[in-house]
């Protein structure tokens, strides 16, 4: 359960949604700050202001207030977030079942579960986007573990950010896009024959960031002898350093023109067998993630100098 409160005041309106203690403190930030706002609205509405504020601020009697919303399903709750992309739908998964439920800590497994009770596709990799989530501060690992398996906890910085969350009107159809066509690759017996578009150099994509590492730092370290093995270390880079959570094949010919090292005449085709031959990335709709055994070959497997 989740609870909302919105004041209005003439122009002046406030809105604040969560659990019971965030509501009570922004709540009274706001009354705290009523005296102050005869400045910043017109005469006619200054004197109902200043007669609000001479009585108790804890009063309710001139504010509109709604309280106490539920959230009537998991369904509900992210038809009406709609959060855009993959890596925000499992975080708001971990919120629902942490602390809307009150059932943390949670697995991977639950999300799963969760995501299939309210009828929502599940992410390619649940498991890179917990640690997507864990790396920006929002998720933490817990120290027991349920039938095996890691559990997790929602963080105070995860609960603000999912409370805090408005989805924009282009992300609320670029998630009916994306979710139309999950549904209709899901649905389907068949893998998905989409062809990669054809490269460009993305002129603005910085892989020699002040105060990162920068991508030829990284693979320097390493004997790169094969296209698969670029493809992943770029894309790898593009993750973990730049923090690009939706990689493309023009990110990756970028990162070869930044290596100075000959680009594959079949890029795509190098592209396509390093996710099929070596299991090193995933590739959905045409954006490109590195997966669990890609990210374990660069940190266990691959040959350094």
């Amino acid at each position: 359960m989740t609870n909302r409160i919105r004041i209005k005041l003439g122009s002046i309106e406030f809105e604040v949604e969560g659990d019971k203690d965030l509501i009570q403190n922004e709540r009274q930030q706001f009354l705290n700050f009523l005296p102050q706002a005869p400045a910043y609205v017109s005469h006619e509405e200054q004197k109902k202001i200043i007669d609000v504020t001479s009585e108790t601020l804890g009063s309710s009697e001139s504010l509109t207030i709604i309280e106490n919303e539920k959230y009537e399903s998991t369904a509900n709750f992210f038809n009406k977030k709609s959060f855009n992309k993959d890596v925000e739908l499992v975080m708001g998964t971990a919120y629902f079942i942490d602390i809307i439920e009150g059932n943390g800590p949670f697995t991977i497994k639950d999300i799963e579960n969760k995501l299939a009770e309210a009828r929502y596709p599940k992410p390619s990799n649940i498991s890179r986007d917990i640690s997507k989530n864990i790396k920006k501060g929002y998720i933490d690992e817990h120290t027991e573990k349920r039938d095996g398996l890691k559990t997790f906890r929602v963080l105070s910085e995860g609960k603000k950010w999912c409370e805090s969350y408005i989805p924009s009107e282009s992300t609320l159809k670029t998630r009916k896009q994306t979710t139309s066509k999950k549904n209709s690759r899901n649905s389907s017996k068949t893998k998905s024959t989409k062809k990669i578009s054809k490269p460009n150099l993305l002129t603005n994509l910085n892989f020699r960031p002040n105060g990162k590492l920068s991508l030829k730092d990284l693979v320097k370290n390493y004997n790169i002898k094969a296209d698969m093995e670029r493809v992943l270390f770029i894309a790898y880079y593009l993750e973990n350093e730049l923090g690009i959570e939706e990689i493309t094949i023009d990110h990756l010919y970028t990162g070869f023109k930044e290596l100075e090292t000959k680009i594959p005449t079949a890029l795509t085709q190098v592209i396509r067998h390093t996710q099929n031959r070596k299991g090193w990335i995933e590739i959905n709709d045409n954006i490109i993630n590195v997966s669990i055994h890609g990210e374990n070959y660069i940190k266990f497997d691959a040959e350094k100098k």
